[in-house]
């Protein structure tokens, strides 16, 4: 029980603490907005892929031609 005191009492101890409860608040936020945003960044990241192949073929056609 004096241990637990003594931790209580600790300047130190009380910093770590915060800084723990601080990371802690930083990762629930992280993991949330992962969660809202993660179906709009891979919706957006499909788009561009699928459009990609078109850009490639459309930009490589001119190459293509001989001459």
């Amino acid at each position: 029980m004096r241990k637990v005191e003594m931790i209580m009492q600790d300047e130190d101890a009380q910093g770590i603490i915060e800084y723990g409860l601080l990371l802690g608040l930083v990762a629930v936020a992280a993991i949330a907005s992962l969660l809202l945003l993660g179906p709009k960044v891979s919706a957006l990241f499909s788009v561009t892929e699928q459009a990609l192949p078109e850009w490639v073929t459309e930009q490589a056609a001119p190459s293509c031609t001989t001459q």
